[in-house]
Protein backbone atom coordinates (compact mmCIF):
# COMPACT_ATOMS: atom_id res chain seq x y z
CA UNK A 1 0.00 0.00 0.00
CA UNK A 2 1.12 3.59 -0.87
CA UNK A 3 0.22 6.35 1.78
CA UNK A 4 -0.72 9.50 -0.67
CA UNK A 5 -1.61 11.48 1.65
CA UNK A 6 -1.05 10.84 5.90
CA UNK A 7 -4.57 10.06 6.27
CA UNK A 8 -4.71 7.85 2.74
CA UNK A 9 -3.28 5.11 1.83
CA UNK A 10 -3.36 3.18 -2.30
CA UNK A 11 -3.34 0.15 -3.16
CA UNK A 12 -4.42 -2.93 -5.58
CA UNK A 13 -5.75 -6.10 -3.87
CA UNK A 14 -6.14 -9.64 -5.05
CA UNK A 15 -8.29 -11.92 -3.18
CA UNK A 16 -9.61 -15.34 -3.86
CA UNK A 17 -12.30 -17.57 -2.03
CA UNK A 18 -12.88 -21.29 -2.74
CA UNK A 19 -15.82 -22.26 -0.97
CA UNK A 20 -15.46 -25.69 0.21
CA UNK A 21 -16.86 -28.63 -2.04
CA UNK A 22 -19.86 -29.97 -1.20
CA UNK A 23 -20.39 -33.86 -2.04
CA UNK A 24 -23.19 -34.62 0.02
CA UNK A 25 -25.31 -38.22 -0.51
CA UNK A 26 -28.90 -38.85 1.78
CA UNK A 27 -31.34 -41.42 0.77
CA UNK A 28 -34.93 -39.40 -0.08
CA UNK A 29 -38.48 -41.26 -0.31
CA UNK A 30 -40.62 -40.65 -3.72
CA UNK A 31 -44.09 -42.47 -3.36
CA UNK A 32 -42.81 -45.23 -0.73
CA UNK A 33 -39.66 -46.00 -3.17
CA UNK A 34 -36.08 -45.18 -1.69
CA UNK A 35 -33.69 -43.13 -3.82
CA UNK A 36 -30.50 -42.39 -3.47
CA UNK A 37 -29.92 -38.17 -3.85
CA UNK A 38 -26.69 -36.45 -4.43
CA UNK A 39 -25.32 -33.29 -4.99
CA UNK A 40 -21.60 -32.15 -5.91
CA UNK A 41 -21.05 -28.26 -5.46
CA UNK A 42 -17.90 -26.07 -6.02
CA UNK A 43 -17.47 -22.59 -5.89
CA UNK A 44 -14.65 -20.28 -7.04
CA UNK A 45 -14.25 -16.41 -6.44
CA UNK A 46 -11.45 -13.92 -7.54
CA UNK A 47 -11.46 -10.22 -7.11
CA UNK A 48 -9.04 -7.59 -8.22
CA UNK A 49 -9.69 -4.14 -7.16
CA UNK A 50 -8.59 -0.71 -6.30
CA UNK A 51 -8.06 -0.77 -2.34
CA UNK A 52 -7.72 2.17 0.20
CA UNK A 53 -7.50 2.64 3.58
CA UNK A 54 -8.67 5.71 5.29
CA UNK A 55 -7.91 6.29 8.78
CA UNK A 56 -9.66 7.80 11.03
CA UNK A 57 -6.06 8.78 13.34
CA UNK A 58 -3.17 9.58 12.26
CA UNK A 59 -0.49 6.78 10.70
CA UNK A 60 2.43 8.16 13.28
CA UNK A 61 -0.28 6.43 15.97
CA UNK A 62 0.74 2.66 17.48
CA UNK A 63 -3.54 1.84 17.17
CA UNK A 64 -4.63 3.03 14.21
CA UNK A 65 -8.69 2.61 12.85
CA UNK A 66 -9.24 3.06 9.76
CA UNK A 67 -11.79 2.54 6.83
CA UNK A 68 -11.49 -0.20 4.31
CA UNK A 69 -12.43 0.96 1.03
CA UNK A 70 -12.36 -1.10 -2.71
CA UNK A 71 -13.43 -1.67 -6.39
CA UNK A 72 -12.53 -3.56 -9.23
CA UNK A 73 -13.82 -6.42 -11.30
CA UNK A 74 -15.01 -10.40 -10.14
CA UNK A 75 -14.54 -13.22 -11.46
CA UNK A 76 -16.56 -16.51 -10.32
CA UNK A 77 -17.03 -19.99 -11.23
CA UNK A 78 -20.13 -22.30 -10.06
CA UNK A 79 -20.42 -25.76 -10.84
CA UNK A 80 -23.38 -27.61 -9.88
CA UNK A 81 -23.94 -31.71 -10.02
CA UNK A 82 -27.39 -33.01 -8.82
CA UNK A 83 -28.78 -36.46 -9.68
CA UNK A 84 -31.43 -38.78 -8.34
CA UNK A 85 -30.68 -42.61 -8.87
CA UNK A 86 -32.88 -44.21 -11.25
CA UNK A 87 -34.35 -40.82 -11.85
CA UNK A 88 -31.99 -38.77 -13.80
CA UNK A 89 -29.55 -36.05 -13.26
CA UNK A 90 -28.76 -32.24 -13.79
CA UNK A 91 -24.91 -30.16 -14.43
CA UNK A 92 -25.00 -26.76 -14.52
CA UNK A 93 -21.40 -24.90 -14.90
CA UNK A 94 -21.62 -21.23 -14.64
CA UNK A 95 -18.91 -18.36 -14.95
CA UNK A 96 -19.41 -14.68 -15.03
CA UNK A 97 -17.58 -11.16 -14.36
CA UNK A 98 -18.54 -8.30 -12.45
CA UNK A 99 -18.22 -5.62 -10.61
CA UNK A 100 -16.40 -5.89 -7.08
CA UNK A 101 -16.35 -3.74 -3.62
CA UNK A 102 -15.97 -3.68 -0.45
CA UNK A 103 -16.66 -1.25 2.33
CA UNK A 104 -15.70 -2.21 6.30
CA UNK A 105 -14.08 -1.32 9.46
CA UNK A 106 -10.87 -1.54 10.80
CA UNK A 107 -7.56 -1.76 13.24
CA UNK A 108 -4.28 -2.43 13.60
CA UNK A 109 -1.68 -1.83 16.09
CA UNK A 110 2.31 -2.11 15.57
CA UNK A 111 3.86 -4.93 17.27
CA UNK A 112 7.54 -3.92 15.86
CA UNK A 113 9.10 -1.41 13.40
CA UNK A 114 7.96 -3.75 10.69
CA UNK A 115 4.74 -5.82 11.56
CA UNK A 116 1.18 -5.05 12.29
CA UNK A 117 -1.39 -7.08 13.39
CA UNK A 118 -4.85 -5.68 12.51
CA UNK A 119 -8.50 -6.86 12.20
CA UNK A 120 -11.03 -5.82 9.50
CA UNK A 121 -14.71 -6.36 9.21
CA UNK A 122 -16.09 -5.93 5.40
Amino acid sequence: MNMVSPFVGLGVELNGNNFASVNNSQRIYIQSQSYLETVDCNVDIWNLMLAGKFYLSPIESSGRVYIPLGVGIGFSDIDINYSIEGKGSLHDKSSKVGVAWHAGFGFEGDMTDNLIFGLEAR
